[in-house]
């Protein structure tokens, strides 16, 4: 019995203090949190240790890229600087030590403004565009929360003040209904906080480019004979968006002719072009001469036409589009959009 319990002990006592000849270490990290525009909160967090704690804690401070300098020697991992200016980037560092040594160190930084504006990433897939509407998202990122949002539309070559938010959140959302069906876009947004009488905004966003347009595209077709060639006429609805097709995301089927290929593609039915790429703008014609590598003559077959929008279009997403039609027939078609991350 009194070597069992001797035992439990001594394996309690090597969890707590490390074994004779075993290095110490507590591994640290930081977070800098910004209260308001003049107050930063730094939390140290022990990630992993084989000590009880640390003797103490040393806290280093700088401003910008200047270096760091003394601001706090500490027990515990924590403290509030109040000692900060506007508008100001930090960088705090927090080092641990034990019995003298230096154990561990860990880095955070602080912004004492609104922090930096940005986009969704997938703003095409995942926000809502109609001929009548557009909605945007975005986040702001480091920095204060927000207490509102201005959001910029271009006129012209400049931008101007569309619309002003007020929603203290780092998530931004808005809807322009003061869009016209098939006109593009662009925009930017920034979060601003009020101190006292003074308005302090955030560096703004990047401009994004967005349509108001069919989530899915709607588009006539019609098909002719041309000394033995076809000549698929694809018109764009008025209010879809720009569609910018390359030769390589070009298929052609029919049901008796194997060897159907492009061979020059036209917006205005009478300059044709081999270029690789071709844009479709809402409410055009692209004209496409469609021919037989072994010169069969293209009769009463159904053509199938698959076309493909080219990727470089969309940011960070890939958006197939299929059409089909008939041969010599004048019908509905669509260009279905599939958005992948």
């Amino acid at each position: 019995m009194f070597k069992k319990l001797t035992l439990i002990m001594m394996m309690l006592l090597c969890s707590v203090v490390p074994i004779h000849g075993q290095k110490s270490y507590l591994t640290l990290g930081l977070k800098a949190q910004p209260l308001a525009m003049t107050k930063v909160k730094i939390t140290g967090k022990i990630v992993k240790k084989n000590i009880k704690k640390a003797s103490y804690y040393r806290l280093e401070k700088a401003k910008g890229k200047a270096s760091y300098r003394m601001l706090a020697k500490l027990k515990k991992p924590s403290y509030i600087d109040c000692q900060v200016t506007k508008n100001t980037r930090y960088r705090y560092r927090l080092t641990a030590y034990y019995k003298g040594k230096k154990l561990s160190s860990a880095d955070a930084t602080a912004y004492t403004g609104v922090g930096k504006a940005t986009f969704f990433e997938y703003q095409r897939s995942d926000t809502k565009f109609t001929p009548t509407s557009i909605e945007l998202k975005g986040t702001v990122e480091n920095g204060l929360t927000p207490q509102g949002y201005y959001v910029y539309r271009k006129k012209g070559k400049k931008y101007a003040l569309l619309a002003h938010i007020k929603a203290a959140s780092k998530a931004f959302r808005y809807v322009d209904k003061k869009v016209k069906g098939g006109q593009g876009y662009s925009y930017q947004f920034a979060g601003y906080r009020k101190e006292g009488k003074k308005t302090y905004i955030g560096p703004k966003s990047s401009a994004i480019t967005m349509y108001a347009c069919h989530a899915i595209g709607t588009f006539t077709s019609h098909v002719t004979m041309q000394k033995g060639a076809y000549v698929l006429t694809l018109t764009s609805d008025a209010f879809n968006g720009p569609l910018t097709l390359t030769k390589q995301g070009l298929r052609l089927t029919c049901e008796q002719i194997s060897d159907l290929y492009l061979d020059r593609w036209s917006l205005d039915g009478r300059n044709y072009t081999t270029d690789q790429k071709i844009t479709l703008m809402p409410g055009k014609s692209l004209y496409l001469l469609v021919k037989s590598q072994s010169h069969q003559v293209i009769t009463e077959d159904k053509l199938e036409v698959d076309l493909e929008e080219d990727a470089s279009s969309c940011r960070y997403a890939s958006c197939p589009a299929n059409f089909k039609t008939p041969y010599d027939a004048t019908g509905y078609a669509q260009l279905n959009f599939e958005y992948i991350h």
